[in-house]
């Protein structure tokens, strides 16, 4: 076995997950196997904590979950936050403003729950092509009126607020507003939305940071990745791996390519590196 790994951290959707959003019994095993060799197996996601599957929560020896982008490092056992670097109420209601001005379906992260206004849902639904994207968004989303009493009701701030483009350049722009407002991270995680994180906020900073906790070198971290919330995660980790079917930015900031995520990749590509079993 590599000893040099200690910790694997791994996206979610479009990376451990197929496209059913499933994991597969040769990743279980494989991660399993990598648990009971004594290494750090971490969920790294934008998601929301309560968006983190069941299956995952409920996966004996994985202890650890960073959510939203980073914002959120929560400890799985009592679902307690480690750490949280939060966007200020102020500044959230900025982003929110700016995301209102185009035609976009907001969402609003908060204390690991994630809000969605009802009355956007049939937008969303027309929106959102994969049926097995929109159970999850279903079965994750809480669902308000008001996604500004659910701001004005958090003084502390925010873990995300994200968006849905109906338009590329109205998604461009938007982009382009929030970054003039400083403060921020704006990353995609899907190809029609923006998340906005506070600045300093990444996967990247967020495994290096439980890795210190847990006394973890970034070197001795391997991490996996398909989209431009990854990228810095690929960058600032020992090893990070980009799936087959990740962006070009993604693929370009990784150090090694894996199969893709309907392939497996990360299982195969974890025995490869870690347990030496595969060419």
């Amino acid at each position: 076995m590599n000893r040099r790994i200690k910790m694997i951290g791994m996206d979610l959707d479009g990376t451990l997950l197929t496209n059913k959003k499933e994991l597969p019994p040769y990743t279980r095993s494989v991660l399993k196997k990598a648990i009971d060799a004594g290494i750090e197996v971490v969920v790294a996601s934008g998601r929301p904590y309560n968006g983190v599957p069941k299956e995952l929560k409920e996966f004996e020896g994985i202890r650890y979950a960073v959510t939203s982008n980073g914002g959120r490092i929560v400890e799985i056992g009592t679902g307690e936050a480690l750490k949280e670097i939060l966007i200020p109420q102020d500044k959230a209601e900025e982003i929110l403003h700016i995301f209102e001005n185009y035609d976009t379906i907001p969402e609003l992260h908060c204390h690991g729950q994630s809000y969605l206004t009802i009355g956007q849902l049939p937008e969303l639904k027309e929106m959102i092509q994969s049926p097995y994207e929109m159970q999850y968004i279903l079965n994750s989303r809480q669902m308000v009126s008001s996604l500004w009493e659910i701001l004005e009701a958090n003084p502390g701030g925010l873990d995300k607020v994200r968006a849905f483009f109906k338009s590329k350049e109205e998604q461009r722009k938007a982009r382009e507003r929030i970054l003039q407002l400083g403060g921020v991270e704006v990353v995609s995680s899907v190809e029609e939305d923006l998340e906005v994180n506070a600045a300093g906020v990444d996967k990247g900073k967020g495994m290096c940071a439980l890795g210190e906790e847990l006394g973890i070198k970034p070197e001795e971290i391997l991490v996996f990745g398909d989209n431009e919330n990854d990228c810095e995660m690929l960058r600032m980790c020992g090893i990070g791996v980009a799936m087959e079917n990740a962006i070009d930015a993604a693929k370009e900031a990784a150090d090694l390519i894996a199969g893709s995520n309907e392939e497996e990749g990360v299982a195969h590509m974890i025995d490869q590196l870690v347990f030496g079993e595969e060419e």
